[in-house]
C-alpha cells in the first residue's frame, strides 16, 4: 500500500511538472485503486453486524455443539475476500476459538457458515464475538473489526456417580461396595463377614457368637430422605484435576434428587460460597447443574469444614452428607465425626482422573487410602477414593 501511494505521488508530480497523457492517466488509475482499497473495506465494516444461533442453549460436557453464524454488512461493491474468526469466552476468562475461515467474492450483503465445537468443556460461555478482516483484491490494504453477539451457552458437568467396586479404592464405613455411595443406609436382615473398615456399631453380636468370628449387619439403601452434597474448591493441583470432582458432585446430586430425597448443594471456593438449601428435586437438577457449570477451583484449607458446620448440622438424623474433597484433613474428620454422632450418614469422596491420585497428582498409595479409610471408619463415616474414567467426558475441550 505504501509503495502504491509513492507511485501515485510520483505520477502526480510528473503530471504537474511535465504534463502529458501518461502521467495523468497513471495518477488517475492509481488514485482510483487507492480510494477503492481504502473505502471498500471501511464502508463494508462500518455497518457490520453478527448473529449467532446455537443448536441448544445448554449442553453437557463432552458433547459436540453446532453453531450457525450469520454476518451482515453494508457495502456498495462486492468484497473480494474476508477472514472470519469466532471466539467464545467462558465466565472465568478462558477463551475457546470456534476456528477461522477465508471467504471469497461476497456479492450480497449477508453471509453465513456453520461449524462444530467438539468435546466442549464445562463452563458458562456468556460472551461470543466475531473478528472480521477484509481488504482490497490485491491485498494492499486491510481492515479488521470485532463485533459481539448475543449468544450464550451453558455446559453442564457430565454426572458421574460411582457405583462399581472397580471405581473404588479404600472404601469403608459399612455400606455395600456394590453401591458404595448409597445415600441412605439402614440395617437389613442379612449379615456378612466383618471387613476391616466396618464400624463396630454394625457388629451383629449374636451372629458373631454363632460363627466364631465377627459378623456385621448388611446395609441397604433407603429411597427417600434428606441429602446434602458438599464440594471443596481448595487443594486441587490444577483446573483439570477439579473436573472429576465436579462430575462426582453432579452425579451424587442427580442420584439423590431422582431417588426422591430433598437435596441440597454447597460449594466452598476462593472468595465464593454457593449454597442451595435441601429443597431440590429431580425437576430442579438443571438449576443445580447450571450452578456447577460456573464453579472454579480455589479457596483456603478448612473452608469446607466451616461450611459443613454451618449448613449440615441443621439436617435431621438419618440425612446423607456427601463431601467431595481433594484431600481430607483432621478438621474434616472431626467435623464428620460430630455429624455421625448426631445420626447423619456421612461419606467423604476423593475423586481423580483414572490413573492419578486424589487431588490430581501421582497415584495415591494404598497405605494412605487405608489410613484415611480407618480414620473415617472409626468416626462412623465412609471414605472412598474414586477413579473417574476419561470416558465420562471429563476434561473435554474445544478448538
Amino acid at each position: 500500500f505504501v509503495l502504491l501511494a509513492i507511485l501515485w505521488l510520483g505520477a502526480l508530480a510528473a503530471g504537474l511538472l511535465q504534463g502529458g497523457f501518461v502521467p495523468w492517466f497513471l495518477c488517475g488509475s492509481l488514485g482510483l485503486l487507492l480510494i477503492g482499497s481504502l473505502l471498500g473495506p471501511y464502508l463494508a465494516l462500518r455497518g457490520l453486524s453478527g448473529e449467532v444461533m446455537l443448536q441448544a442453549e445448554t449442553a453437557t460436557a463432552g458433547d459436540s455443539i453446532f453453531v450457525q453464524v450469520k454476518i451482515q454488512f453494508r457495502k456498495i461493491w462486492p468484497l473480494s475476500w474476508m477472514t472470519v474468526r469466532d471466539i467464545w469466552t467462558e465466565s472465568s476468562g478462558r477463551v475457546v476459538s470456534g476456528g477461522s475461515r477465508l471467504i471469497f467474492s461476497q456479492w450480497g450483503r449477508e453471509t453465513g457458515y456453520r461449524y462444530e465445537i467438539p468435546d466442549i468443556s464445562r463452563g458458562i460461555y456468556d460472551k461470543h464475538r466475531v473478528e472480521v478482516t477484509t481488504g482490497d483484491v490485491f491485498g494492499l490494504f486491510s481492515l479488521s473489526k470485532t463485533v459481539g453477539t448475543a449468544g450464550s451457552l451453558t455446559v453442564y458437568p457430565k454426572p458421574f456417580a460411582p457405583g462399581r467396586s472397580a471405581d473404588i479404592a479404600g472404601f469403608g464405613g459399612g455400606q455395600d461396595v456394590r453401591n458404595p455411595l448409597a445415600l441412605y443406609a439402614q440395617p437389613s436382615a442379612d449379615v456378612r463377614d466383618y471387613r476391616p473398615a466396618d464400624p463396630l456399631r454394625y457388629v451383629h453380636w449374636r451372629a458373631t457368637a454363632k460363627a466364631g468370628h465377627l459378623m456385621v449387619r448388611e446395609m441397604e439403601a433407603e429411597t427417600a430422605g434428606w441429602a446434602m452434597v458438599f464440594l471443596d474448591g481448595s487443594g486441587w493441583s490444577e483446573e483439570a484435576a477439579f473436573e472429576p470432582a465436579v462430575a462426582v458432585a453432579a452425579g451424587l446430586l442427580q442420584r439423590a434428587a431422582e431417588s426422591g430425597a430433598r437435596t441440597g448443594f454447597a460449594f466452598a471456593g476462593s472468595g465464593r460460597t454457593t449454597v442451595m438449601p435441601p429443597t431440590l428435586g429431580a425437576a430442579d437438577l438443571p438449576a443445580a447443574f447450571a450452578a456447577l457449570a460456573g464453579l472454579q477451583p480455589g479457596g483456603e484449607p478448612g473452608g469446607l469444614a466451616a461450611l459443613i458446620r454451618h449448613d449440615a448440622f441443621a439436617l435431621p438424623p438419618g440425612a446423607a452428607v456427601l463431601c467431595v474433597v481433594a484431600e481430607p484433613d483432621a478438621e474434616l474428620v472431626a467435623t464428620c465425626a460430630a455429624l455421625a454422632r448426631g445420626g447423619r450418614r456421612v461419606s467423604v469422596v476423593c475423586p481423580a482422573p483414572a490413573g492419578t491420585g486424589a487431588g490430581g497428582g501421582e497415584a495415591t498409595a494404598q497405605p494412605t487410602q487405608a489410613g484415611w479409610n480407618s480414620r473415617f471408619a472409626a468416626a462412623g463415616c465412609s471414605f472412598a477414593a474414586v477413579a473417574v474414567p476419561a470416558a465420562s467426558g471429563i476434561g473435554g475441550g474445544a478448538s
